[in-house]
């Protein structure tokens, strides 16, 4: 019993962040191929995920914040796809500052 319920958290520590925040086998664009095919980078993008998800929960009962943090996601989406490629565009920084705003944003 205490060893399948090490199991199911220690399951749970690990696919909690594990992976991007979409299918990757459906993975369309240049930058959702570059977040699949890089470990540390679908982890980090499942971490932004969560904590969009995370926040946006926080803010259940305000309206107006739900919808300002949803056009905030938009527009961090928006800048990724079109900043990736370009020259000293870091992907993994840009998820990394994403990740803390949304930290910061809704303790």
């Amino acid at each position: 019993m205490i060893v399948r319920a090490l199991g199911l958290l220690v399951l749970a520590a690990t696919s909690a962040h594990a992976g991007a925040s979409f299918d990757c086998s459906k993975a369309a664009t240049p930058v959702e191929q570059a977040i699949c095919a890089d470990p540390a980078l679908a982890d980090l993008d499942g971490k932004v995920a969560a904590a969009y998800t995370s926040a946006l929960q926080k803010l259940a009962a305000d309206p107006k914040r739900r919808a300002e943090l949803a056009a905030a996601q938009r527009r961090f989406i928006a800048q990724r796809n079109s900043a990736f490629g370009q020259p000293g565009f870091s992907l993994s920084g840009h998820l990394s500052q994403r990740l803390a705003q949304l930290q910061a944003a809704i303790p």
